[in-house]
């Protein structure tokens, strides 16, 4: 149970952590917005910078609790001891051992909090800060081998940039090759929808370059079925890491 003291001390040290998260994260967030800013062009827009970033903002609290609860709670106990309150309990009976018990329940709490948050509120933003970013770049029709995952079917290698929340891929590049590995055909697919009746996907704004006598041919189709046991969940598993966060070292280092 809760008594006056522990809901005292429980107020002073949440209170401090609470305004020492938000520096931190702001300034967090503040840098990561002016990094995003350099990768804003025609198709990844201002807005969707901006989207990126509030959905990497739990990820970024989560990533920092640690060293905010202890800053906080540093704090909160200096307010109490600057003001000669802790002196006054201690000199009231309080023990030292029921004075660091009272300290430990917000922290407990916290503790629980992130546990909590870790397992179902950040990783859904930040998957869904990824797919944001991707989508936004795959419009383009370009995309770098280093995004997104890759996955062989056959003799076919198959690229796909990103997912969305609704399980729609982006950005879907295919390698066919022959018997001995020589090109066949390479096409690329702005998006795809899957057809779980049919055990694939429907891929539209198809382009490409195919391989036939020794010529080679130019692929333009409006949609195309493409036969896959990949699913959207799957997909999900290779894309999207399940603790992706920005790396606040590197931030802190590009701030500096």
């Amino acid at each position: 149970m809760l008594t006056k003291i522990d809901r005292y001390i429980a107020v002073h040290i949440l209170s401090a952590i609470a305004v020492v998260m938000l520096v931190i994260v702001g300034l967090m967030g503040l840098s990561l917005f002016l990094e995003e800013l350099d990768e804003v062009n025609n198709f990844y827009t201002l807005n969707d910078a901006t989207r990126y970033v509030l959905l990497s903002l739990p990820s970024l609290a989560y990533q920092l609790l640690p060293l905010s609860s202890l800053v906080g709670t540093l704090v909160g106990m200096g307010v109490l001891a600057s003001s000669s309150e802790l002196t006054i309990m201690r000199a009231s009976g309080l023990s030292m051992s029921r004075l660091i018990a009272a300290v430990t329940k917000p922290i407990l709490a916290i503790a629980i909090l992130a546990l909590v948050s870790s397992q179902f509120g950040v990783p859904d933003a930040q998957q869904a800060a990824r797919s944001t970013k991707a989508i936004a770049k795959t419009q383009s029709g370009k995309t770098l081998n280093s995004e997104g995952g890759w996955y062989k079917q056959g003799s076919e290698y198959v690229l796909v940039s990103a997912i969305s929340s609704k399980g729609d891929v982006f950005g879907i590049t295919q390698y066919q090759f022959d018997d001995d590995l020589r090109l066949l055909e390479t096409s690329y697919a702005r998006q795809g929808r899957y057809l779980a009746d049919r055990s694939g996907w429907v891929l539209s704004d198809v382009s490409g370059m195919r391989r036939y006598n020794n010529k080679v041919e130019p692929i333009v189709l409006e949609s195309q079925f493409w036969p896959s046991e990949l699913t959207p969940d799957m997909l999900t598993v290779i894309l999207i890491p399940p603790m992706d966060y920005p790396s606040v070292a590197y931030m802190i280092t590009r701030a500096i």
